[in-house]
């Protein structure tokens, strides 16, 4: 076998095993991996971790993102909104969201099994059957502006969720006394806010 075959066929064998839990969940074969640095031109043997987390992570999150978008491409009513009024086309963002919800959700708790023992990642992730403000009469303000999800060992998920709702409800708990806490316990967070593609899915 020739040195750059041997080198495909070593990273492609190096992201499933590093991705087996996500691929594992949704019964995935992992047939190529191909990686492109966009911003200048660099070896492929130069590009190892590109961001914070260690090489796993890194391959879990892209993983991750993948593994969401081809869920949400194949189940996602993908093109059926073209040409429907706005309440039809509505329904079919809101289904495609919700698919776009689930396996993003399965995909993160997957990944974050080999999260270090003081590690979280908070997730405010748009769920598609959840009215937004404007949407329906009765709705106010969308409830899951908050974080919505904890990824974490459950000693740490289980200290943050009353502290997260004690922070979006009561008036006497401010973002200055929650983070106090979290410093002080030693917890490292990872957060972010997701929202789903639903228009171009519906629209494609």
């Amino acid at each position: 076998m020739h040195k750059k075959d041997m080198d495909k066929a070593n990273l492609i064998a190096q992201w499933a095993f590093d991705t087996n839990p996500i691929l594992g969940r949704f019964h995935l074969w992992l047939e190529d991996v191909e990686i492109e640095w966009i911003r200048e031109k660099t070896s492929p043997h130069e590009i190892s971790s590109i961001s914070f987390v260690d090489d796993r992570m890194e391959c879990l999150f892209v993983t991750t993102a993948a593994v969401t978008a081809l869920g949400t491409r194949l189940f996602g009513q993908c093109g059926e909104g073209k040409g429907l009024d706005k309440k039809g086309l509505n329904n079919v963002k809101k289904n495609a969201d919700a698919i776009f919800a689930y396996a993003m959700s399965e995909s993160l708790w997957y990944l974050s099994r080999p999260l270090p023992e003081n590690h979280a990642i908070m997730v405010s992730l748009g769920e598609g059957l959840m009215p937004k403000v404007g949407e329906t009469p009765e709705i106010g303000s969308n409830p899951l502006l908050g974080f919505g999800r904890i990824y974490a060992r459950p000693q740490v998920a289980k200290f943050l969720e009353p502290r997260v709702h004690k922070l979006i409800n009561s008036d006497d708990y401010k973002l200055a006394d929650y983070f106090n806490e979290i410093n002080a316990t030693g917890i490292t967070i990872w957060g972010t806010a997701i929202d789903a593609l639903g228009k171009y899915i519906a629209f494609r």
